[in-house]
């Protein structure tokens, strides 16, 4: 495991799949984009999401650090383990919060 020392960019999409409406809506798609201080910051971000995604049956999907993709279990464990991401990068987004933005 090896932490980067500059800010990185980290974007994802979490989709409702679940049969709860909060905080999205049945079947809608959310992409984020958010800036992180380094790797570690980006895995933390990445474990908090999937835990709230769990809880409300949503999935994530289309995570990209820098552009590439991102594994965070996998970075964490150094490929040992990884999380079951799928990547589809012409999935409809119904909304796009960018963090890097403001």
């Amino acid at each position: 495991m090896s932490i980067n020392s500059h800010a990185s960019k980290l974007s994802y999409v979490i989709i409702n799949n679940g049969d709860t409406d909060y905080p999205l809506e049945q079947g809608e798609t959310w992409k984020f984009i958010v800036a992180d201080e380094n790797t570690l910051d980006a895995y933390n971000q990445m474990v908090k999401c999937q835990q709230y995604a769990k809880q409300f049956g949503h999935c994530i999907m289309n995570v990209y650090l820098d552009g590439k993709d991102f594994n965070p279990r996998g970075w964490y464990t150094l490929e040992a383990n990884h999380d079951n991401i799928e990547y589809d990068d012409n999935i409809k987004i119904d909304k796009v919060i960018d963090e890097t933005s403001r």
